[in-house]
């Protein structure tokens, strides 16, 4: 069984405030306060619901800013489609961004009839 004063070392080092384990646990902040500064006595059940809850709001916390990231880079590959997809039509929307001159006399060296002169 871990003393109060690595219970709240635990709590602190995931960032979690005693409000939410509180909530978490069912019990309030000012009893999480008394028990981390050991004016309250805890059992082994106490103790053990006290690590679960630390863990499982850790958990959720890490869930939730994976849940971000994986947004954020669904946006930024939507961006990316997006501008391809610009570029590609602006290359083939263009026949001289693909090599081809403007005039109907030359060539355009990507023509598969390449005796033919481009119209």
């Amino acid at each position: 069984m871990l003393s109060a004063e690595k219970l709240k070392f635990l709590r602190l080092l995931h960032n979690i405030s005693q409000k939410d384990l509180g909530a978490e646990m069912g019990i309030s902040k000012n009893y999480i306060s008394m028990i981390e500064n050991r004016k309250e006595g805890y059992s082994q059940e106490w103790h053990d619901r006290y690590v679960k809850a630390v863990y499982k709001i850790a958990e959720e916390k890490k869930n939730e800013k994976n849940i971000e990231k994986v947004e954020e880079i669904k946006e930024e590959i939507k961006k990316t489609k997006k501008e391809i997809n610009q570029s590609i039509f602006g290359l083939v929307s263009n026949p001289n961004n693909l090599g081809c001159k403007n005039s109907k006399r030359t060539k355009c060296p990507f023509d598969k009839n390449k005796n033919k002169k481009v119209r």
